[in-house]
């Protein structure tokens, strides 16, 4: 006990009297590029003697010790602590240099860490420290861009990442673009009231790249919700509603019913409305597989009064699919292509051709 006792106090006083290093040892350690000693022992020097080739020779191998992690393609968690302990000391923290290259440093290991085996979840939990610890609203985009690439179902910890820089001044640079741009729509088709977070400048780069994707249903409805539509946009709207309803509330009936009598009396808006519908890859069309048959057939013969434009490419986009006639890589462009059919041939919505064309694809499939 007593020896135990009396070698304890031998290596105390060993370490008391530990030979601190001087300015020479730390440029003898920077020769070398010596790093972890250089970090170990670079606050020996007194606060009081710390002045300008202190400071230039600490702020240089942080520097160099950013560039060599940059360089390399693992960076662990001995590296990451290092960083993050000196990234505390003065000279390094207001250092902007440093605070972005120390940045790429987080982010580089963002992306090493998606790239390795490891549980997506685990990368995101990393980052969110990272940000929380060094916040700044370009560092928490960036973050942002490259975990979203890589998500499935992890949009509201990504969200927390990219909203500061939605909500500056400078998100006019980033709200059209992804991830902002996905971000912001998909939580508007959910909460409305984001409207009022979101910084002005953002909001009308957004809506600009939002009416780029009309006719989508989603873009008319964000749009709506945003009261950035005119009054021929809100027509359409409501007319894509109806065309696309699953089911008709007395509500959307009206509305979507209007929508199509304004159509037949504005050849200009069908010409640029059947403009916007052939850019799609699949034509809205659920209304006419509603179960209240006598609202689609009432339906289908307004359009074929209204917008014939609308039918007329409808059905040979269909024709096409059915007899394979062109090529679809986003698959079936018309999915309710033979419920319309029945219908046309109870309402005369289609001319006689077209609808001897499809009896005819129909019996070559029964001959097969």
């Amino acid at each position: 006990m007593l020896l135990h006792s009396f070698l304890i106090f031998i290596l105390t006083a060993l370490s008391a009297n530990a030979t601190p290093y001087t300015m020479q040892d730390l440029e003898a350690l920077e020769g070398t590029s010596n790093f972890v000693e250089f970090f170990e022992h670079a606050k020996d020097i007194r606060p009081s003697l710390r002045g300008s080739p202190w400071k230039k020779i600490t702020v240089s191998m942080a520097d160099n010790y950013l560039d060599s992690l940059l360089a390399s393609s693992s960076i662990n968690q001995k590296h990451l602590a290092r960083v993050k302990e000196i990234s505390k000391w003065e000279v390094l923290a207001n250092d902007e240099f440093y605070i972005k290259k120390r940045n790429k440093v987080l982010i580089q290991a963002t992306k090493i860490c998606l790239k390795s085996k490891a549980e997506y979840s685990m990368c995101l939990n990393s980052a969110q420290e990272y940000f929380k610890e060094f916040q700044s609203k370009e560092f928490g985009i960036e973050l942002a861009e490259i975990l979203f690439k890589e998500s499935s179902g992890h949009s509201k910890p990504i969200w927390d990442l990219a909203r500061p820089m939605t909500i500056s001044e400078f998100g006019e640079f980033y709200c059209h673009k992804t991830p902002a741009y996905d971000l912001i729509k998909e939580r508007l088709l959910t909460n409305s009231s984001l409207k009022s977070e979101l910084h002005p400048d953002c909001l009308k780069v957004f809506v600009k790249k939002l009416r780029e994707e009309l006719p989508l249903t989603f873009a008319y409805k964000i749009l709506m919700e945003l009261d950035a539509l005119n009054e021929d946009q809100k027509s359409q709207y409501h007319l894509v509603k109806i065309l696309n309803a699953g089911e008709l509330t007395s509500k959307s009936w009206e509305l979507g019913f209007k929508a199509i009598k304004k159509l037949g009396a504005d050849h200009q808006l069908r010409e640029k409305l059947l403009g916007e519908f052939k850019e799609l890859n699949t034509l809205p069309d659920k209304v006419f597989a509603i179960n209240d048959k006598k609202k689609a057939l009432v339906i289908s013969k307004q359009i074929a009064i209204n917008f014939p434009e609308f039918l007329d490419y409808y059905t040979a986009q269909c024709l096409k699919w059915l007899g394979a006639e062109d090529t679809f890589p986003k698959g079936n462009p018309t999915p309710s292509c033979h419920n319309y059919f029945k219908l046309a041939k109870i309402v005369n919505s289609s001319p006689g051709p077209v609808l001897k064309k499809y009896e005819k694809i129909m019996n070559s499939w029964k001959e097969i």
